[in-house]
């Protein structure tokens, strides 16, 4: 799902780079929804 989003054509190697990743998109989904629902 994160290399679809962030259109990588390969999956992050190592599976600790995929995983910074993906708590940093779920951080950024996370403010993107604190900033659309909180005004």
């Amino acid at each position: 799902m994160g290399r679809n989003l962030l259109d990588l054509e390969e999956t992050p190697r190592p599976d600790d780079a995929a995983d910074g990743l993906a708590v940093a998109i779920a951080h950024y989904q996370y403010y993107r929804f604190e900033t659309l629902y909180t005004e």
